[in-house]
C-alpha cells in the first residue's frame, strides 16, 4: 500500500492539480447548462438548426438515462 502511495505523491503536480480543479468545477450542472445554453445559442444564430437539435436531444437523453439510474438505484436501496 505504502509504494501506491508514494508513487501516486511521485506523478502529483500543480499541473495535475489545476487539471483536476478544472474537470470538477466543469462537472458542475450549472456550468454544464451554461456550455450546453452558449452552443445552442450559438447554432441558432449560425442558422444550424439540426445541431442545435441534436444537441438539445442529446442533453434531454442524458438526463432522463441519469434520471432513471438515479430512481432505480434508489428503490434497489
Amino acid at each position: 500500500d505504502l509504494p501506491v502511495y508514494f508513487f501516486l505523491q511521485s506523478i502529483r503536480t500543480s499541473a495535475f492539480d489545476v487539471f483536476f480543479t478544472t474537470i470538477l468545477l466543469l462537472i458542475n450542472p450549472i456550468s454544464i447548462f451554461a456550455i450546453v445554453l452558449t452552443q445552442v445559442g450559438y447554432c441558432i444564430v449560425t442558422h444550424q438548426f439540426r445541431l442545435a437539435q441534436y444537441w438539445l436531444s442529446l442533453c434531454f437523453f442524458t438526463f432522463l438515462l441519469i434520471s432513471f439510474k438515479q430512481n432505480r438505484r434508489s428503490m434497489l436501496i
